[in-house]
């Protein structure tokens, strides 16, 4: 299946009904609180105004999107993280580029905007050539998905 930019919802939601079922999608339970240790969310991990508008969606709607989209996300985002390994191995830039490009749209979609600035970071050094670094920066996205998929989970239990 494939869908193109922009994303029609109704044929999203159909693609994810057809492959999508939700699963635990952390291995190990993490701190998602904000960093001051209170219960607010994490705001530089996670956009709560995206999650909230994907909310209001679902209400409107009567589909799991936001259950869907987080699934979605937890199951395509460890082989494209593998990919971008790889390719930073192999000095492969291209891969890099469209690999982080497409990282930081799914990013984007469920509002991980600190997680989206590194895939943009690391994306820039594809279209530039240029990997220094690019495997460090790639472990700062690594754990990042793993503290916006801690804190998904926690929002996905609240509702």
């Amino acid at each position: 299946d494939y869908l193109s930019k922009p994303l029609d919802l109704r044929a999203l939601d159909a693609m994810l009904q057809r492959w999508v079922t939700y699963q635990s999608f952390a291995q190990e339970p993490a701190d998602s609180l904000a960093p001051d240790g209170s219960d607010a969310l994490d705001e530089a991990a996670l956009d709560s105004t995206v999650l909230a508008n994907l909310r209001n969606l679902e209400a409107a709607s009567g589909k799991t999107i936001l259950a869907t989209l987080i699934a979605l996300f937890s199951y395509t985002t460890p082989p494209r993280l593998a990919s971008l390994r790889s390719a930073i191995a192999a000095s492969e830039v291209k891969i890099v580029n469209q690999e982080a490009h497409t990282l930081k749209g799914s990013c984007l979609n469920l509002g991980a905007r600190r997680m989206a600035r590194c895939c943009s970071d690391l994306e820039a050094q594809g279209r530039a050539g240029d990997l220094t670094g690019a495997a460090r920066l790639l472990t700062l996205i690594e754990a990042e998905f793993e503290h916006v998929c801690a804190i998904l989970e926690q929002e996905h239990m609240r509702a």
